[in-house]
C-alpha cells in the first residue's frame, strides 16, 4: 500500500482514488436500484441518485482532468526543448 504514496512510481494514487470512487457509485446505483423496489420515499432514492452522480463524476473527472494536465504540461516541455 505504501507504493501508492510514492513520487516515481508505476502504481499511481489517482487511478486507485479514481477506481474507488466509481467502485462506490456503482454500489451506491445498485442500493438505489435495491431501495426502488423496497418502496422507499422518493426524497431518499433522489438523494442517493445525486450521490452516485457525484461519485462517477468524481472517479471519472479526476483521472480525466489528471490526464488532460499532464498532456499540456507534456506538451509545453516539448515546445520548450525546441526552442
Amino acid at each position: 500500500m505504501i507504493k501508492f504514496f510514492l513520487e516515481d512510481s508505476n502504481f499511481s494514487m489517482m487511478r486507485l482514488l479514481s477506481f474507488l470512487a466509481v467502485i462506490s457509485g456503482i454500489l451506491t446505483g445498485a442500493a438505489v436500484i435495491a431501495a426502488g423496489f423496497l418502496k422507499y420515499d422518493a426524497v431518499y432514492l433522489r438523494e442517493m441518485t445525486y450521490l452516485c452522480g457525484v461519485l462517477f463524476g468524481f472517479g471519472f473527472g479526476g483521472k480525466a482532468t489528471q490526464k488532460y494536465a499532464e498532456t499540456l504540461i507534456r506538451n509545453n516541455r516539448n515546445l520548450n526543448l525546441k526552442e
